[in-house]
């Protein structure tokens, strides 16, 4: 699959994907929300499909990035003794299963019979850290909770409307909020 249509894929499914981000929206900067999206692609492609929000985003502009945690689900998977058909949890489209979190919603894959809402990869906190970085954002905060990892992408410093808003730190260590941040560059 060429880059482009890696991209226009993206595109598409993140403006079927947006709902109400109001206080996003109110940001002066284009803003890329790509809600439960890398997952949908190889690896390889998630790459470029993040490179390419990089490329698009002004210099203020970021990615908000939420991926099922598969580190998460391992752990707990292992506490609870569970198989991959069991019941994890109930979510507003129907029940849930260890299954539909590794390989995605198979309610919607069947339902739909577009394997694009097939998971082709996943992430951990650590892995999707990495990947951002790969593909071009030096300044990532990321937190983890409820079976998710999420994180702010910037291609540039968040400035003090982002940091506020988000309610980021402005230093370089963890605040103890919970929220993990890498910054390189």
């Amino acid at each position: 699959m060429s880059y482009w249509m890696l991209i226009r894929e993206a595109v598409q499914m993140l403006f079927a994907m947006l709902v109400n981000y109001q206080t996003c929206l109110a940001l002066p900067m284009i803003q890329s929300i790509a809600h439960t999206i890398c997952e949908h692609y190889y690896r390889h492609d998630a790459v470029k499909v993040l490179a390419g929000f990089v490329h698009v985003l002004k210099a203020d502009g970021f990615a908000f990035i939420r991926v099922p945690d598969l580190g998460e689900l391992m752990r707990t998977v292992v506490e609870k003794n569970l198989d991959i058909d069991d019941f994890l949890y109930q979510s507003p489209a129907g029940p849930i299963t260890v299954r539909d979190v590794i390989y995605g919603y198979g309610v919607e894959v069947e339902r739909s019979g577009n394997d694009f809402f097939a998971h082709k990869t996943g992430f951990t906190q650590k892995s999707l850290m990495s990947i951002l970085k790969t593909a071009g954002f030096p300044w990532v905060f990321s937190g983890i909770g409820n079976l998710e990892v999420m994180a702010l992408a910037f291609s540039n410093k968040p400035n003090e409307h982002a940091e506020k808003l988000f309610h980021l730190p402005s230093h370089k260590q963890t605040n103890g909020s919970g929220l993990d941040i890498t910054v390189s560059g």
